[in-house]
């Protein structure tokens, strides 16, 4: 795979091999047919095997290249494979009317005789750069799907494990957040069979697993029966063990992959439990299985046994109650930890209202039998309202709690006393009324109608506002939190913003199909919409579209924000829940209902989603993980994660430049933005005391110093050009900025000390030294470079011609290491003698550390392998991968601070934990993009990862270690089945003792 394909006429092969040059240097691999070609081979073949292996196609437009067929077949060809398309424009001329429509829909580049050559590849880099995780991920699965296509779509060319779930994921942001490019059909075919093989998978385990268990029944008898032979048959008993353990690995994988999470824990639980016996089975495996499987766990209980379909659910104001009600007309309470305490044959038909008094006390229901009933907590009938002639659709509470509404289909509202007395009578509507909403203070009461109105009441029964402009019957209807706005949502396919005077404000189109149900954000500036197409829409409070929501498969029917307004829960017919946050990005899909999901309430305190199915259960769910948080709101990757010294706060940034700042345990505390989106941020850090932060424009000649509250202090002007970096020193007395070849110091005052010129394009790294007054620059051309603080140069070090990509100094500030392009680390000591040259890695060195008592080196390099050295200059050892690479590619490396573990980040979207002898400890999979950075906080009980997918992830290390996760396991476990029928002896032998 390449990361360019060039399309050019030959006319301007010149051009073509100064942009290519360029590109090289800028370390991107440009396929150009002129080297790519092989003089007998099928051209046109290898032309297309080209474009689909590229990841961005350049069309160099010319008068040649616009009226050339074969230009044009190439471009045919990535429009096929949803190629991006980045037209750069040579030589102008051209007849429009012959460009084809895909250039014209992309803004060109300029790269005429009369531009600035450089200033226009710098725009070009951009472009290459931007989503370039989305655009790889694009190529690399859009290979493998052709190939696994020209193969007769064999089941072993399909993504299984980590690769699927990354893939799947991928897939639902790229439609959802509308990328591009966007998957082609093909990519959907290759990714879709892939779940169906891991469907399947499951099924095969489980029959695997009772083979394995008869044989070992059997195997059991024999080992008795033969004493003779007692050691042979031990063994193979024990082989059998074993193998039986790798299975429920596995099948716990499959089951975690299908979206059988209670069922991918209860396996993995096994698993574990059998490991324990016999640990000279698969550790890494059954450990990252079992962790996943902790971690993926939404669903707290499911309250089963009901008689009819769950369209209604709801809880009492103390949380200490739960009622569902069901299409057969049934009525069950439930205490808050899942126990059944009341069944009651409520009603003669399906039950379609269901809501709790104020105080809690008292619980209406509104039925298609043409009543509607008062019950108290302990499931006794108080009264019946019987006076609707027809179905009643539901019933509602005043804020005092003394007054109830129905609405019914014989087009009135009533309003009632809390005695079941008859207050009112509504009958302004000409036709059906269907469900109730009330202003934020309970004192309007909303009714829409299939005579196409939407009307606002009083409490004494006074019509206030009749809403008029939906040409079909409304269909839901909500109020802003200020009390400002109405929003309503019809048949018509629209969304319809008023005032509460019944002024219509805004129009809101797009929807495909009937609007299901409207809702405002706690803080009233976002509304969502929900839709038959399957889709939602959020929406500003001025009516203009911010994101559609795709990846439900069917109708939405319910929507929830979080009391804190971040995110959004819904509900499908698909079956399925979703967690979606306040921008529009799916965080999580909760599965284990196999009907329809209707009603979806959030307990009083926010902690339990209660959602109610067709499948007859109602389904208690936590939304929050049990061994690491997701801090989402970035709108881009995040590029790097740091504590304060404390541990106390987290501090994040993103490529297009605001910092958020974090509570240890994810919670978000503020947002700043000093660098804007045009600039970015290029990097940041926190000083030594953690009263400072300073960050680095990307673009920008910007750097900016902050304090600890996010207030800006000074505003530093630093030089243009290309890897920014800052740092502090030790001592936090100082502050340097570096960019291109000039770095500068300056004090905490914003006042410039020295400037230091290394004569070279770029600094790549840059380390100071433990005693703060020494500092060394690895450079892009030349020699390390080390300065004294007062901006003396000391020394050069080294005779490279490669770029040198990392350096660090030993604890003790002895010596230096440095990790070079040229596939070596060099060993120094700090007076620079070079001590030992350390070969061994087949490619570049992107960063090098010294374990925490000096005595050992480490280094990652891009061949995906981690390596351990002495002093002496000597191999310990290297990271063991299940391959001779851990990974395509290593972006960071972070030592724990007891310096007993080495955590890898790399771009198969993983987190490794390591020992300091090369073991590998744990995989951690949660990110849906490649991991950049990670710091381990100042306790080491916390790891924090960054990634392009535009999440930092807190990992609770504690919770991950394999003790803590079958006992978090196993209570899960134990709540679970509390109320629930005795599970088989089987599982109740996996936490005994636990």
């Amino acid at each position: 795979m390449t990361d360019v394909f060039i399309s050019y006429s030959r006319r301007d092969k010149a051009f073509v091999q100064v942009l290519n040059q360029a590109l090289v240097e800028s370390k991107y691999d440009a396929w150009v047919d002129w080297e790519s070609i092989p003089l007998t081979a099928d051209w046109w073949e290898e032309i297309k095997a080209g474009i689909e292996a590229a990841d961005t196609f350049i069309f160099v437009m010319t008068p040649d290249s616009i009226a050339s067929t074969v230009c044009r077949q190439e471009v045919d060809h990535a429009v096929e494979n949803n190629k991006r398309l980045v037209p750069v424009v040579r030589r102008e001329g051209f007849d429009m009317s012959l460009v084809h429509p895909a250039l014209g829909k992309h803004n060109w580049l300029f790269f005429r005789e009369a531009d600035d050559f450089d200033t226009a590849f710098q725009s070009l880099v951009a472009t290459l750069n931007t989503d370039l995780a989305h655009v790889k991920t694009h190529t690399r699965l859009l290979v493998k799907a052709q190939e696994w296509d020209k193969k007769q779509r064999r089941d072993d060319l399909l993504l299984r494990g980590d690769e699927f779930v990354i893939a799947e994921n991928w897939l639902v942001e790229a439609f959802q957040q509308q990328k591009e490019p966007l998957p082609t059909p093909l990519h959907k075919d290759y990714i879709q069979a892939g779940r169906e093989a891991q469907e399947r998978e499951v099924k095969r385990e489980k029959r695997r697993i009772l083979l394995l268990r008869s044989l070992l029944a059997v195997m059991s008898l024999a080992f008795v029966a033969a004493s003779g032979a007692g050691i042979y048959a031990y063994q193979l008993w024990r082989n059998g063990q074993i193998e039986q353990i790798e299975s429920l690995a596995k099948q716990s994988n499959a089951e975690f992959l299908a979206g059988q999470n209670t069922d991918a824990l209860i396996t993995a639980l096994e698993a574990g439990h059998r490991w324990e016996k016999y640990p000279e089975s698969d550790r890494i495996f059954v450990h990252q299985v079992l962790a996943q499987a902790v971690s993926g766990i939404r669903e707290i209980k499911t309250l089963g046994d009901n008689y009819g379909d769950i369209p209604k659910v709801a809880v009492s104001s103390d949380g200490n109650v739960m009622a569902s009600g069901s299409n057969a007309g049934e009525i069950k309470l439930w205490s808050q930890d899942g126990k059944l305490l009341h069944a009651i044959s409520a009603h003669e038909d399906g039950i379609r209202g269901l809501v709790f008094s104020p105080d809690g006390e008292i619980l209406a229901s509104a039925s298609l039998d043409q009543t509607a009933k008062l019950w108290n907590r302990q499931g006794e009938l108080l009264h019946t309202l019987a006076d609707h002639e027809a179905q009643v659709w539901d019933v509602g509470f005043s804020p005092d709690g003394q007054t109830l509404v129905t609405s019914s289909s014989d087009a009135t509202l009533k309003l009632w006393n809390r005695n079941g007395e008859l207050l009112r009578t509504l009958t302004d509507h000409e036709d059906s009324v269907w469900n109730l909403t009330f202003s934020t203070d309970g004192q309007i009461i909303g009714s829409h109608s299939d005579d196409q109105t939407v009307k606002l009441w009083n409490w004494q029964g006074e019509l206030l506002q009749t809403l008029s402009g939906h040409t079909a019957d409304p269909w839901s209807k909500a109020f802003s939190p200020d009390g400002e706005l109405i929003a309503t949502g019809g048949a018509d396919q629209t969304v319809r913003l008023w005032n509460l005077n019944g002024e219509l404000l805004h129009t809101l189109t797009g929807h495909e199909d009937t609007v299901r149900q409207v809702l405002f954000s706690p803080d009233g500036q976002l509304l969502a919409s929900a839709s038959f197409d399957n889709t939602i829409k959020l929406w500003s409070r001025e009516g203009r579209i911010i994101k559609t929501l795709t990846g439900h498969t069917q109708t939405v029917n319910w929507m929830q924000f979080s009391q804190d307004g971040q995110t959004l829960v819904s509900s499908s017919s698909d079956g399925t829940l979703k967690q979606w946050g306040r921008d529009g990005t799916l965080l999580q899909t909760l599965t284990g209902h196999t009907s329809w999901v209707g009603d979806v309430v959030w307990s009083p305190d926010g902690q339990t989603l209660i959602s109610g199915s067709g499948d007859r259960t109602v389904k208690l769910w936590q939304l929050a993980g049990n061994t690491s948080t997701t801090l989402n709101g970035h709108n881009s990757w995040v590029s790097a994660a740091q504590y304060t010294p404390d541990g106390q706060m987290l501090i994040t940034g993103e490529g297009y430049g605001p910092l958020k700042f974090w509570t240890a345990d994810g919670e978000l505390i503020r947002t700043v933005d000093g660098h804007g989106y045009d600039d970015g941020l290029g990097d940041f850090t926190v000083s030594p005391d953690g009263q400072f932060i300073a960050s680095i424009s990307d673009s920008g000649p910007v750097a900016i110093l902050w304090n600890a509250q996010g207030e800006i202090l000074h505003t530093l002007e630093v030089e243009d050009g290309s890897r920014p970096h800052v740092r502090f020193s030790p001592d936090g007395k100082i502050l340097l900025t570096a960019r291109g070849g000039v770095i500068r110091l300056w004090n905490l005052d914003g006042e410039l000390l020295h400037t230091l010129t290394s004569e070279t394009e770029s600094v790549r790294d840059i380390a100071f030294g433990p005693d703060s007054q020494t500092l060394v620059s690895a450079n892009s051309d030349g020699p390390l470079k080390m300065w004294s603080v007062e901006g003396e140069l000391l020394n050069s070090l080294g005779d490279r011609e490669e770029p040198y990509y990392a350096v660090t100094f030993s604890p003790d500030g002895q010596y230096l290491v440095a990790g070079n392009e040229d596939n070596t680390v060099q060993l120094w000591t700090a007076n620079g003698e070079l001590l030992h040259t350390l070969a061994g890695h087949t490619d570049a060195i992107v960063d090098v550390l010294f374990s925490s008592d000096g005595q050992t080196i480490i280094s990652a390099s891009e061949d995906g392998t981690v390596k351990f050295w002495n002093l002496e200059g000597e191999l310990v050892n290297s990271a063991k991968g299940e391959e001779e690479g851990i990974y395509e590619g290593i972006w960071d490396l972070a030592l724990s601070p007891d310096g007993e573990t080495l955590a890898t980040a790399g771009e198969d979207y993983t987190v490794k934990l390591w020992s300091m002898k090369g073991e590998l400890l744990q995989t951690l999979v949660g990110h849906q993009n490649w991991v950049i950075d990670l710091e381990f906080s100042p306790d080491g009980k916390t790891l924090a990862s960054s990634s392009a997918d535009e999440t930092a992830i807190l990992w609770d290390l504690e919770a991950l270690e394999f003790d803590a996760l079958m006992q978090r396991g196993c209570e899960w476990w134990r709540e679970y089945t509390e109320y629930q029928d005795t599970p088989p002896d089987s599982q109740r032998e996996i936490c005994d003792g636990i």
